[in-house]
C-alpha cells in the first residue's frame, strides 16, 4: 500500500488545518455580518425628505419584504439590492437608530441625526401678478383673487378663483389647471370647459371626490363630478331666503360651505340672510339657525350670527363658524346649541383668553384633528390659533399688508381668505397677492 512519506503527511496535516481554520473564520465573519445586518448609512443626519443609503447584507431584492423606520415614522424605499437601501427620511422622523424589517426579521442599524425643519411660511402657487394663466406652480401659474381652498385625498387642490370666474386645480406634482369656467361671467352647466360661474367662492369635497362651489353672484350652489360635468345643486338663483326643493331655494350671496364628517349633508353659509343653511341628500334646503342679523348664543331657533363666512367641522361633529360681522369664531353642536368659543364682538387684534381675545372680519377657519382651530382674520393680516386650552395666538402673519414669506410671525399676508390644514398639520391660506401660501409647522 501506498503510504505518505512523514515530511508529506505534515504538509497535508498543516494544509487541512489552514483551510478548516479558513473555513472557521470564513464563516465567523458571515455570521457576524448576519448578525449586524446593517453595516453602514450615509449620511447620518439630516432634515425631512433626505436620501439615506443603508449598506448591510441579505436584504433581498424584493421592495414590497423590506421596510425602513427612522424612529416611529415609516420612509419611502426608492431601491433595493441585496447589499443596499436608499430610503427618504420621513417627515416628523425622530433621532435614533435607524430599524429595517426585512422578511419579518428586525435589524438595529446605527443613529441617525433628524435635524427639524423649522417652521415657515413659503408660497406655493402663483407669481404675484393678476391673471388666469395655467402651468407651472410657481413660475407660470396667475391667480386673480383666489378664494376658496381645499385638499383631495390625492393631495390635489382646487381653487374657487373669485375674480377670474374659475375653478382651479393645483396637482400633486404643482401643476396649475383650470378645472371649470371660462373666464366669462354667467350661468351655464355642462362640461368644465363650457361652464360659466359668477364670483365663485368657497369649496368642499366629498368622498367621492365631487366637489361643490358656491357661486356667489349666481346665488346657486353648483357640483363638479369627478368626471368634470357642471350641475346646479341648489338654488334657484334669485336672492332670497326660501326654504324647500333645492332647485326651488332661494340664496342670499352664499358664501362658506362645508359637509358633514359622513357625507350626509352640506351646510351653507347665506352671507346677507345671516343664516346657515342645509343641504340634504334627498334635495332639500332648509334654515339651520339664523335669518337676521345678530349676536346671540342658545338654540338653533334662538342663536344669531351676523354675516357668517368660513365653515368647518371637528371629528366630533361640532361645526366652527367664522362670524365676520361679529368678529368671533361660534360653535354649533350636535345637539343643536350655539356657543361662542372666541371673540367679544367687536374687532380688534387681542391676543390670550378667548374671553377676551379680539378678531377683525374673520373669514376662512380650519379645524386640525387635534382639536387646534385656525382662522383666517383677513382684516388682521394674520393666520391665528385658537389652542385647545383656550387661548388666541397669532400663528403667522406681521400684522401689516403686503407680501414676504418668512418666518412665522415675520410672514407678511394681505386679507387671508380660505383656509385649509393637512395631516401634517400643513396650512394652505389664499391671499389677495394672487397667490396660494404655505405655513409649515416644525417637521
Amino acid at each position: 500500500m501506498y503510504s505518505l512519506k512523514p515530511q508529506h503527511r505534515n504538509k497535508k496535516i498543516i494544509y487541512f488545518a489552514f483551510i478548516l481554520l479558513t473555513f472557521i473564520s470564513c464563516s465567523k465573519e458571515i455570521d457576524d455580518l448576519a448578525v449586524i445586518g446593517i453595516i453602514n448609512i450615509s449620511p447620518d443626519s439630516g432634515p425631512k425628505d433626505t436620501e439615506v443609503t443603508i449598506t448591510g447584507n441579505s436584504f433581498g431584492t424584493d421592495i414590497s419584504k423590506a421596510t425602513v423606520f427612522f424612529g416611529d415614522k415609516e420612509a419611502v424605499i426608492t431601491s433595493i439590492t441585496d447589499t443596499q437601501i436608499n430610503a427618504i427620511v420621513p417627515v416628523k422622523a425622530s433621532s435614533g437608530n435607524i430599524d429595517i424589517v426585512v422578511n419579518n426579521t428586525t435589524l438595529e442599524g446605527p443613529n441617525f441625526e433628524y435635524i427639524v425643519t423649522p417652521a415657515n411660511v413659503t408660497t406655493l402657487a402663483g407669481t404675484g401678478g393678476a391673471g388666469s394663466m395655467d402651468g407651472a406652480a410657481l413660475t407660470e401659474a396667475t391667480f386673480n383673487i383666489p378664494i376658496g381652498i381645499i385638499l383631495d385625498a390625492n393631495k390635489n387642490f382646487f381653487i374657487g378663483e373669485f375674480s377670474s370666474h374659475k375653478i382651479r386645480k393645483i396637482s400633486s406634482d404643482n401643476i396649475v389647471t383650470t378645472v371649470a369656467g371660462t373666464g366669462t361671467i354667467g350661468y351655464i352647466d355642462g362640461p368644465g370647459a363650457a361652464a360659466l360661474f359668477n364670483s365663485p367662492r368657497n369649496l368642499t369635497i366629498d368622498t367621492d371626490d365631487n366637489i361643490y362651489v358656491v357661486d356667489q353672484a349666481n346665488n346657486r350652489i353648483r357640483k363638479i363630478a369627478p368626471n368634470g360635468l357642471v350641475t346646479t345643486l341648489a338654488g334657484a338663483g334669485t336672492a332670497g331666503a326660501t326654504d324647500g326643493k333645492a332647485t326651488d331655494a332661494e340664496f342670499d350671496r352664499p358664501i362658506g360651505i362645508t359637509i358633514d364628517p359622513s357625507d350626509n349633508s352640506i351646510y351653507v353659509s347665506d352671507f346677507n340672510n345671516s343664516s346657515i343653511r342645509k343641504i340634504t341628500t334627498d334635495g332639500m334646503v332648509s334654515t339651520l339657525v339664523g335669518g337676521v342679523p345678530g349676536f346671540m348664543d342658545g338654540s338653533l331657533t334662538d342663536a344669531l350670527l351676523n354675516k357668517p363666512i368660513g365653515l368647518d367641522f371637528d371629528n366630533n361633529g361640532n361645526l366652527y363658524v367664522a362670524d365676520n360681522g361679529n368678529h368671533s369664531i361660534r360653535k354649533i353642536t350636535p345637539s343643536g346649541t350655539v356657543i361662542t368659543i372666541a371673540g367679544t364682538g367687536e374687532a380688534g387684534n387681542v391676543e390670550g383668553n378667548i374671553a377676551t381675545a379680539q378678531f377683525n372680519l374673520p373669514q376662512g377657519i380650519a379645524v386640525a384633528d387635534s382639536g387646534e382651530i385656525y382662522v383666517a382674520d383677513t382684516s388682521n393680516n394674520k393666520i391665528r390659533k385658537i389652542s385647545t386650552d383656550g387661548i388666541v395666538s397669532t400663528y403667522a402673519g406681521s400684522g401689516e399688508a403686503g407680501f414676504a414669506d418668512g418666518v412665522l410671525e415675520a410672514a407678511i399676508f394681505n386679507k387671508p381668505r380660505g383656509i385649509v390644514i393637512d395631516e401634517l398639520g400643513i396650512l394652505y391660506v389664499t391671499d389677495a397677492n394672487h397667490r396660494i401660501r404655505k405655513i409649515s409647522p416644525d417637521l
